[in-house]
């Protein structure tokens, strides 16, 4: 306590979220939505004491987004002071122009500080590279970092007219030029703070590698989960930890109440305190932004809550398990594909599922389905060789056992391979049959896959060299194909 009565040291709070899609509640616990989210911001100091920051993800996927390509996620973010954003990638699935859109709604900055556009030489979306702001007597500076591997899987915008500049040399640069007295008299500030939209490894080699960053907030990963930093951690406990990565969970369910005694005298952190906040139902929904969801979700409800079938088992759509392994809701989805579009082979990227959870045995509405596809995926068929099928699996499993969206979802297929081996020789052509017989590489399939990735998304590169016998503009669109098989059925699944 004798610290704290110290003039030399400053308290600063920083609330942090990232990764938020839904905001109607759920059902289960913990329950989240922007009603009660914003009622748990507001008392741990949201406007008041705290700053607000997010770590990019909020525009796209969910059932609302479907309708208003993102549109109402700026108003929920201002309601909820946001002081400074990071763009993550899912805020560019309805294209440039729509996200500037939003970035103009926003009344906060929303920050990119190592993606450039090579026409204009200037960040992607026209947004700022950094941001300074003063609370609680700290001149704040703050960079918004992203990574290579998300900003190529892009399907509305040509990743191939960007330059993605190394994350750790441009988060070198600028902490050390932050952290100095800069033009016009700007003061040295006393901290500089990361937002990233990043997997962990990467994180981690922003940590360190950049040990002039103080704290790193990070997105795109869906859990809860703190890593602290430094010999406090590892070896000698006497210490006190004072810099961490941090990742405050998603979807509205919970975000972190960071508090930060700051040393002015030495100008580092002397003390560094993280809270996870879990927003279920014994927060109170604030009454106008209930009222405003409700008037966003009111008009899909009669469609949403369409009767599409039942289901007899619970459906697993959870990150943990579509993008680690075969899934009861992957065979499913890739079974209808499959007899859809009467192909020998279909392989789905698992990031096309998005409900993140397991889908109860019983009715299945409308809703159900739009929050486990929520964006308007068309399916193609390609004419492709054994051999391109067994490199394109080998993509699939290339990052195991990080849980990325080209994890493959398949049907008509099987395989084993062994994550121990390098990428790219995971696979065992042994291994891999199609309709009960040895995949022949040089034998020619007829492959039903997302335009998306017949585009070479997702490192999906090999399917660009595919002849195409049904193109994206008569190919069904996947829940469409979904919905149909329901209503060609009319039984229990």
């Amino acid at each position: 306590m004798a610290e704290q009565n110290n003039s030399h040291i400053v308290s600063l709070d920083i609330l942090h979220f990232n990764d938020v899609y839904n905001v109607e509640g759920r059902t289960a616990e913990p329950v989240g939505g922007a009603a009660r989210f914003y009622n748990a911001l507001k008392e741990h100091g949201a406007g008041e004491t705290a700053v607000v920051l997010f770590s990019g993800d909020a525009l796209s996927p969910s059932m609302l987004s479907t309708v208003t390509q993102g549109r109402h996620m700026p108003t929920v973010l201002n309601a909820l002071l946001v002081d400074c954003a990071v763009l993550g990638n899912h805020d560019l699935d309805f294209g440039l122009d729509l996200m500037c859109e939003c970035i103009e709604n926003s009344r906060f900055p929303w920050l990119n500080t190592n993606v450039f556009d090579m026409d204009t030489n200037k960040p992607l979306s026209g947004a700022p590279d950094h941001y300074i702001m003063e609370h609680s007597g700290l001149t704040i500076g703050l960079i918004g970092l992203l990574e290579e591997e998300w900003v190529t899987t892009l399907s509305c915008i040509d990743h191939t007219a960007l330059d993605v500049h190394d994350m750790c040399e441009v988060g070198r640069r600028w902490a050390r030029n932050l952290k100095q007295p800069g033009p016009n008299g700007r003061a040295a500030c006393d901290l500089v703070i990361a937002l990233t939209h990043m997997r962990w490894p990467n994180d981690r080699k922003l940590a360190s590698e950049v040990p002039e960053i103080d704290l790193i907030l990070g997105g795109h990963d869906h859990n809860y989960e703190i890593e602290w930093l430094g010999e406090a951690d590892k070896q000698n406990f006497s210490k006190k930890n004072t810099r961490a990565i941090i990742k405050s969970g998603t979807d509205f369910q919970n975000f972190s109440h960071i508090r930060i005694k700051f040393d002015k005298t030495q100008r580092r952190i002397s003390e560094l305190k993280i809270e996870e906040v879990v927003v279920d139902s014994r927060w109170e929904e604030d009454e106008e932004m209930k009222s405003y969801v409700e008037k966003l979700t009111e008009k899909l409800d009669k469609k949403l809550d369409m009767l599409l079938g039942r289901i007899e088992v619970p459906l697993d759509a959870r990150f943990s398990s579509v993008r680690s392994q075969e899934t009861n809701v992957g065979n499913f989805v890739c079974d209808i594909i499959l007899t859809g579009l009467d192909a020998h082979v279909a392989i789905v990227n698992s990031g096309t599922l998005r409900a993140d959870r397991l889908i109860p045995a019983g009715d299945f509405c409308l809703r159900d389905l739009t929050n486990l596809l929520p964006m308007l995926d068309s399916i193609v068929l390609l004419q492709a060789t054994g051999e391109q099928i067994l490199k394109a699996l080998e993509n699939g499993v290339s990052q195991y056992p990080k849980l990325e969206g080209r994890f493959p979802l398949v049907a008509g297929i099987r395989f084993s391979f062994d994550p121990r081996l390098p990428p790219g020789n995971r696979i065992p052509c042994s291994s891999v049959t199609t309709q009960d017989k040895p995949l022949e590489l040089t034998k020619i399939y007829r492959l039903a896959v997302k335009h998306y990735m017949a585009s070479g998304k997702d490192g999906y590169d090999v399917l660009k060299e595919c002849p195409v016998l049904v193109d994206d503009e008569e190919g069904p669109i996947l829940s469409t194909l979904i919905q149909n098989y329901f209503r060609a059925i009319q039984v229990s699944l």
